[in-house]
C-alpha cells in the first residue's frame, strides 16, 4: 500500500461540477430502488475520473503497488455505494451519497476490488446519512490516503505481507489483518512478485557490501564509482513510480546495515517511467 495525496489533487473543476449535479439529483430521490437505478445508470461518471486517479500513483494500484500483477484497474468506492457489510457480513447500510464524490474513490486492481466488494466494517459511529460525520467513523480498512495507515503493513523475504503490530489483540493488528484479507493482499502472484523484488534489493545490498569491504582495504576510484552507481540504482527503486517500492524500502530496513537503513529513508523524486503526464482530468 502506498500513500496517495488525494485531497490536494482533485479532478478538474468541470468534472467536479458535473459530479455535484449528479449528487444533487441523487439526494432528491426518496427510495433505495430509485437511488440504485440512478447510480447504476450513471456509472460512467466515476469512470471518467479513472485516468486522473491513476496518475496520482504513477499508474500503480494504490493497494498492491503493482501495475499488472493485480490485474486491470477499477475505480473503487472506498465506502460502498449500495450496502456496507460488517465483520459478520451483515449489511449496515451503504453510502449512496458518496457515489459521485471523488474523495471516496481509490484505484485498485480487479483482484482486490472483487474480493473487497461491499465489505466495509465500522467499529464505532457508523455514518448512515449524508449529514453524518464520516471523520468520526472508526473503520477497519486501512486507507491509502492516510499517512499513518500505510505504516501498518510490512513484508518479509518470502513476499508475505503482515501487520507490523505483532499483538493480535491490538486494534492496528486487527485493521491490518482485515485489510490484507479483504483486499486480497496475500494473493499468490502478488507474493511471488514481492519475493522477486526483495531478492533484487538484497542482491544489490550484498554487492555494495562486498565492494565496500574491498574499498576499505584497497581504495579505488573505479570501485568507488561502481558503488556510487549501485547506490543510485537503489535510490531509483525507492522512486514513487517504481512498482513495489515499499518492498525495497522494507528490505533495506531489515538488512542490518546502517547505511542501508539510512538509504531507506531517502525519498526519491526520480521517475523515468513516463506512465502518465501530470496534466489534469
Amino acid at each position: 500500500m502506498i500513500y496517495i495525496d488525494l485531497f490536494n489533487n482533485p479532478p478538474s473543476d468541470a468534472w467536479i461540477a458535473k459530479a455535484k449535479k449528479h449528487t444533487d439529483k441523487l439526494l432528491a430521490l426518496t427510495t433505495q430502488e430509485e437511488r440504485k437505478e440512478y447510480i447504476d445508470k450513471h456509472s460512467a461518471v466515476w469512470g471518467e475520473a479513472k485516468v486522473h486517479l491513476e496518475k496520482l500513483s504513477h499508474g500503480k494500484c494504490w493497494y498492491s503497488e503493482t501495475r499488472d500483477t493485480f490485474s486491470y484497474y477499477q475505480v473503487e468506492h472506498f465506502r460502498p455505494k449500495a450496502k456496507a457489510l460488517d465483520e459478520n457480513n451483515n449489511d449496515q447500510g451503504g453510502y449512496y451519497w458518496l457515489a459521485f464524490d471523488w474523495k471516496n474513490y481509490r484505484i485498485c486492481g480487479g483482484v482486490g476490488n472483487s474480493k473487497k466488494s461491499s465489505k466495509f466494517a465500522v467499529k464505532k459511529n457508523k455514518a448512515n446519512t449524508p449529514t453524518d460525520d464520516l471523520d468520526d467513523e472508526v473503520i477497519y480498512f486501512l486507507d491509502p490516503i492516510d499517512h499513518d495507515d500505510i505504516l501498518q503493513l510490512t513484508f518479509d523475504e518470502e513476499g508475505k505481507i503482515r501487520p507490523i503490530e505483532p499483538n493480535e489483540a491490538q486494534w492496528n493488528f486487527q485493521r491490518a489483518k482485515y485489510t490484507i484479507q479483504y483486499f486480497h493482499l496475500d494473493y499468490e502472484k502478488l507474493e511471488t512478485e514481492r519475493k522477486r523484488t526483495w531478492k533484487d534489493c538484497r542482491d544489490l545490498i550484498e554487492e555494495i557490501k562486498g565492494l565496500s569491504k574491498q574499498q576499505d582495504t584497497s581504495p579505488s576510484a573505479t570501485r568507488k564509482a561502481t558503488i556510487k552507481s549501485k547506490m543510485e540504482d537503489i535510490r531509483k527503486k525507492l522512486s514513487p513510480c517504481t512498482p513495489l517500492s515499499a518492498v525495497y524500502r522494507t528490505c533495506l530496513q531489515c538488512s542490518g546495515y546502517d547505511w542501508a537503513v539510512k538509504l531507506s529513508a531517502h525519498h526519491s523524486n526520480f521517475c523515468d517511467c513516463q506512465y502518465y503526464k501530470n496534466d489534469s482530468l
